[in-house]
């Protein structure tokens, strides 16, 4: 990724994010260096506490430089949102390495959104075929009933019984098969 960002801003997030904590560094030195000196001239004071001022402001700008950590910390975030470049953004150079869809590519995925429909399609109709299958299973029993019923009532019609015993007939198998 820092190749792709010095290919495009020159530089990458990392760094400008070291140089700039060096610069702050360099100039916090140079700033207490020139204080102490400022110092060491206007206030009349022994080589020994010159001395000791000026091997004091490595840890002195020690001190000032980590607690400016949170800025620095504030501007390397600034960095990465302005000059990081996204992992799904080409650059113009490089749409060049794009792949360019050919006609038989195109051919071949609209063959496959065919298949894909037809598949769902095929399934949907397999699963209401099943749905289906299972419907007639649980009515296949009543049907039985239904064209044993059938079967008596034509027997009882041929041997041309009257009326009134068609009825008794009727009712007493009603009341059989009300009760299975």
């Amino acid at each position: 990724r820092s190749e792709y960002e010095i290919q495009h801003f020159g530089f990458s997030v990392e760094q400008i994010k070291l140089e700039h904590h060096l610069m702050v560094k360099k100039v916090l030195e140079k700033l207490v260096m020139e204080f102490a000196e400022s110092l060491i001239k206007k206030s009349n004071i022994s080589t020994d506490t010159a001395q000791a001022i000026r091997s004091a402001t490595k840890s002195v700008t020690s001190n000032i430089y980590s607690s400016c950590k949170d800025i620095l910390n504030d501007f390397d975030a600034l960095f990465e949102r302005h000059f990081r470049i996204p992992d799904n953004v080409l650059l113009a150079e490089d749409t060049r390495h794009k792949h360019e869809i050919t006609e038989d590519e195109q051919q071949l995925q609209k063959e496959a959104r065919v298949l894909e429909k037809k598949f769902k399609e095929n399934t949907l109709l397999l699963s209401t075929l099943g749905t289906e299958m299972e419907m007639h299973r649980k009515i296949r029993p009543l049907l039985n009933r239904e064209n044993e019923l059938a079967n008596k009532i034509e027997d009882l019609l041929e041997a041309k019984i009257e009326a009134t015993e068609f009825e008794e007939l009727f009712n007493k198998v009603i009341k059989v098969e009300t009760h299975n």
